[in-house]
């Protein structure tokens, strides 16, 4: 049985076009897939019924973002053309890729791309500490998209 490797780095998000890199701490970027792919029902004499279900393709996203950096700022004005005008909003695209090594000087790739990216929560977390928390200094964004993941 042979091992494997994987080195992990250089991590990218992108949306609409902009390499965002303004990320705080923790889990910065995560894409949640929430829904089944396929339902299914067993009928009479156990016949069963199985369909495809397209709500499996649609991702949550949350950005951890540094709070007024030029991120946040480039975020919240797209968040604001949703909210001045939400039928003329603009769907976004982007990706989330992973780089990593093999461990023999090779690399792949497990990348997500998003397509219909939507605001689905206010930018939120606002937190006021005494006591030294770092999360006061972060604007989480949360939004859906559809995803697909291609692996190379």
């Amino acid at each position: 049985m042979s091992e494997s490797f994987r080195l992990t780095g250089d991590d990218t998000f992108i949306l609409n076009g902009r390499t965002l890199t303004d990320f705080a701490d923790g889990d910065i970027a995560t894409i949640t897939m929430n829904n089944n792919i396929a339902a299914s029902v067993v009928g009479k004499g156990g016949n069963m019924i199985v369909a495809k279900d397209e709500q499996g393709i649609l991702g949550e996203i949350t950005l951890r973002l540094l709070k007024s950096s030029d991120d946040d700022k480039w975020m919240h004005t797209y968040y604001q053309t949703y909210l001045a005008d939400s039928a003329t909003f603009v769907l976004g695209t982007g990706s989330m890729a992973k780089r990593m090594g093999l461990g023999d000087g090779n690399v792949i790739y497990d990348q997500f791309y998003m397509s219909c990216v939507h605001f689905t929560k206010q930018p939120t977390d606002a937190t006021m500490n005494v006591n030294g928390s770092t999360d006061q200094a972060v604007t989480v964004y949360t939004f859906q998209a559809k995803i697909k993941r291609v692996l190379g």
